[in-house]
């Protein structure tokens, strides 16, 4: 439902969503395909893809990144050179996408330097401050408001006013490094709440207002009980077992957990990941069934032998 919910609302998700599906397909066609040359221009394009969603969201750069960091060390450590060439060529198809969205966002923000957006240090300033509710960027030349779904729907409605511009990423960074050098433990309680923003039980933004809010509670409650809780399992046996497919889908959740931690989080943040869980879910039910399988098997053996043995009164 949020996969479609997202496009028809026409917001950056819907695409997003759309670039995490084909690099993972292109992730997939590139480790099956046979050794060759050939096999990285699959990685190449993921890393393109991950950097085309990046445009939209900068998360899916770090989700790329996150990938492709994981390839090189698997790579290395275990001195398999097609891990190692995956990776390069996986960051490399997100550097040719990302540098010129790095330039033309550092023009667009007055010289300073830009990645992809400047929602980083904007999010720094949202999370770490005093008050919870929307933040004023007030300058004389613009005046920008922004906030978080999840504490409107938690009740705080209050505002700051900040005397810099939104774009200037230096103050923002600072503002927030001062708060948090104040508060150090105050600093770790918002960066888990953060976490527990992205699976907490407010609706996530824009059903909340509309018809299908009811829709997005039960997909939350799914998400928990049918792919949460079987990757937890997963992830587990497969860092047991050096399982490295499931470890690979699993890293670019982790970089969405310490972006929240930095940056705010909620539900919408979240459901576009979902995509890199649904996989190492199904393995789980995969794993689970042919355990079942295996237990069954014998057991209607020994019923059907106890049922065609000869009775002897």
């Amino acid at each position: 439902f949020p996969f479609i919910g997202y496009s028809a609302n026409f917001l950056a998700e819907g695409p997003l969503i759309a670039f995490y599906a084909l690099a993972l397909c292109l992730l997939g066609r590139g480790l099956k395909k046979e050794d060759s040359p050939r096999k990285f221009h699959f990685f190449v394009a993921a890393g393109m893809a991950f950097g085309l969603g990046a445009s939209f969201k900068s998360i899916a750069m770090h989700a790329g990144v996150a990938i492709g960091l994981v390839l090189l060390f698997w790579g290395t450590k275990f001195r398999e050179t097609v891990f190692r060439k995956a990776g390069q060529s996986l960051l490399m198809g997100i550097f040719l996408v990302v540098l010129p969205l790095s330039l033309r966002c550092t023009y667009l923000s007055g010289g300073n330097f830009c990645a992809v957006a400047n929602d980083f240090s904007r999010g720094l300033v949202i999370v770490y401050r005093d008050t919870k509710g929307m933040v004023r960027w007030k300058t004389p030349a613009a005046d920008v408001l922004f906030g978080s779904p999840v504490t409107y729907q938690e009740g705080f409605h209050d505002t700051i006013e900040v005397p810099f511009s939104v774009l200037n990423n230096k103050k923002n960074i600072l503002y927030a490094w001062n708060w948090i050098g104040r508060h150090p433990l105050g600093a770790v309680k918002k960066a888990l709440t953060q976490i527990t923003y992205l699976v907490s039980p407010t609706t996530p933004f824009p059903f909340v207002d509309s018809f299908a809010r009811n829709m997005a509670r039960f997909y939350l409650w799914f998400f928990l009980l049918f792919l949460f809780v079987p990757v937890l399992l997963q992830g587990f046996f497969s860092v047991r077992r050096r399982e490295m497919k499931t470890i690979l889908l699993l890293a670019p959740f982790l970089t969405l957990l310490l972006a929240v931690m930095l940056c705010g989080g909620e539900p919408r943040y979240r459901i576009a990941h979902d995509l890199f869980l649904i996989l190492p879910a199904c393995a789980f039910y995969s794993r689970a069934w042919e355990k079942l399988t295996s237990w069954l098997v014998p057991l209607r053996a020994h019923r059907r032998d106890l049922l065609e043995a000869p009775c002897s009164l």
